[in-house]
């Protein structure tokens, strides 16, 4: 399976499983994110835990054993944000970024590619404020309280990265030409950003469309306009598809829609749409992009899924994939966050709740066992 996730934070914005939600206490998560095969949440005291695989020590407990209930990420305190990707983690505790687990591409941007568990601290980076990770890439949102600057790091080889260079970084780069963003996401091997004029850039992998540029190059290795957005809040790649959605709470996505995951009815092998196409889904307040599924939290805190379901990925008690958003029935939803198989909640009573693939504990209940509606994560 492959996968995408990502979390972000952006200069007072709320995006995706980001923070800023309502407060948690510290026994409580304030923020909970899907990476490709594992689970984290930033709890009220500001400490991480993670659970599910740990095979690169992505869980950040020392050690590389998968756990299916929460552990404590080693040494990590006063975290505001958090990002999961494939198969690493990053967080920011001001004034400075760390990641841990898997660093083949140099995705833990400590100037190596060696893995680390615990954490490792990223090169030069301050002011970070949003993170979102890919396969194995990062990147961070320098904002300063404003729109800022972009960097990235890991690998390179689609133009993730955003520098034109199209190869590896170890240490943070600066995507060209991207001076005023405001939210960031990141999704297998591409990279996007919302501006300050509620534009949408996009540039990496562009297979199926997934930058949204009504091109069918490859390839893009600098920030390229989405076409037609014009009042975007967030912005979510996953594996060959993107969603966004806008001030007024509509829904856009494009890419790959060969499982329903553009939420538009169609579901047709090899079909795509390289520019955003609407969801009807009424008043979207987040969107979260996963492994050919969607999820997106709802201004009434509510969830609709649609797209892959062969896990459980939309969490309605069934396998067979939908086309339409489909609601899974949990309510109280106040940010959702979308993995490989899996997807994560956090409610508005601060408890975590997943469904789908827990082939490795990701669902965080205790068990390896999928789950086709919503488990409380144990233990939080």
């Amino acid at each position: 399976m492959k996968r995408m996730s990502l979390l972000i934070v952006a200069a007072g914005v709320l995006l995706l499983s980001s923070a800023c939600v309502p407060t948690a206490q510290p026994g409580q998560a304030s923020i909970v994110v899907s990476g490709g095969i594992h689970s984290c949440a930033v709890l009220g005291d500001q400490t991480v835990r993670c659970w599910g695989n740990n095979g690169y020590g992505q869980l950040g407990n020392g050690t590389v054993t998968d756990s299916t209930v929460p552990v404590v990420a080693t040494g990590v305190t006063g975290v505001t944000v958090i990002a999961a990707g494939e198969h690493h983690t990053c967080v920011v505790a001001p004034p400075s970024v760390s990641c841990w687990g898997r660093n083949d591409s140099g995705q833990l941007g400590n100037g190596t590619v060696i893995g680390s568990s615990p954490a490792v601290s990223v090169g030069g980076l301050l002011g970070i404020t949003a993170l979102a990770a890919g396969r194995a890439h990062t990147c961070g949102l320098v904002g300063n309280n404003g729109p800022g600057a972009v960097w990235c790091w890991g690998a390179g080889s689609s133009g993730q990265l955003g520098n034109d260079l199209y190869t590896p970084s170890s240490v943070p780069v600066a995507v060209s030409g991207l001076t005023d963003a405001i939210a960031i996401g990141a999704g297998a091997d591409t990279t996007c950003a919302v501006r300050s004029t509620r534009t949408v850039v996009c540039w990496g992998d562009n297979t199926s469309g997934k930058l949204g540029n009504g091109s069918n190059v490859l390839k893009i290795g600098v920030p390229s306009p989405v076409s037609g957005l014009t009042d975007a809040v967030d912005v979510s790649p996953g594996y060959r598809h993107t969603c966004s959605h806008t001030t007024t709470g509509l829904l856009w996505c494009w890419g790959d829609e060969s499982i329903g995951q553009l939420g538009n009815g169609v579901a047709v092998p090899s079909a795509f749409s390289n520019v955003p196409i609407a969801v009807a889904i009424p008043l979207v307040a987040l969107v979260s992009s996963g492994s050919d599924f969607t999820c997106a939290t709802l201004a009434l805190q509510g969830v609709n899924c649609w797209g892959r379901n062969d896990l459980g990925q939309i969490g309605d008690g069934s396998t067979t994939p939908r086309t339409v958003p489909t609601a899974p029935g949990i309510n109280g939803v106040v940010t959702t966050s979308a993995g490989d198989g899996h997807v994560c909640v956090r409610t508005n009573t601060s408890n975590v709740r997943c469904w789908g693939w827990n082939g490795f504990g990701q669902l965080g209940d205790g068990t390896t066992t999928n789950r086709l509606t919503s488990v409380e994560v144990t233990g939080l």
